[in-house]
């Protein structure tokens, strides 16, 4: 698989929220490609704190979406609403207290940007599926 560099924004967005979120100064490091989809990027990335509690790896995904669509010309995106769909799974799987997922740390909806929890190599397969209603999908 050809490693390809996390985005910068992507990168930055993604720190900022984690931040945010654990209000506490943090790096990401080591952006590493874990082939994503057409439909999203996706990167695990190593958290550099001095903050012992942090977690030590975060996944950062974010929907691709056209032109057209960030324009608003396309009133309704297949890959956006999959994008959306895995959001709310994972935040509903978590909140009822179902530990089968990863847990959603953050996110940026108007970035398409999600950062959530690093099950390790075994989350890669189910962020490789590319079709989002298709019967031999892994399921979460």
């Amino acid at each position: 698989m050809m490693q390809i560099q996390p985005p910068p924004l992507l990168t930055a967005t993604a720190e900022q929220l984690l931040c945010e979120t654990f209000n506490v100064p943090l790096k990401l490091i080591q952006g590493e490609d874990l082939g994503g989809s057409k439909r999203s990027q996706v990167y695990r990335f190593q958290v550099a704190s001095t903050v012992q509690t942090l977690p030590t790896s975060v996944i950062v995904k974010q929907a691709n979406v056209s032109q057209e669509t960030l324009q608003g010309q396309v009133p309704n995106d297949e890959w956006l609403s999959c994008f959306f769909n895995d959001w709310a799974s994972l935040e509903f799987l978590h909140k009822i207290g179902l530990q089968i997922s990863p847990r959603v740390y953050t996110g940026d909806p108007l970035q398409r940007l999600m950062v959530m929890e690093d099950l390790g190599n075994g989350l890669i397969i189910l962020l490789k599926k590319e079709n989002c209603g298709s019967s031999n999908r892994t399921a979460l």
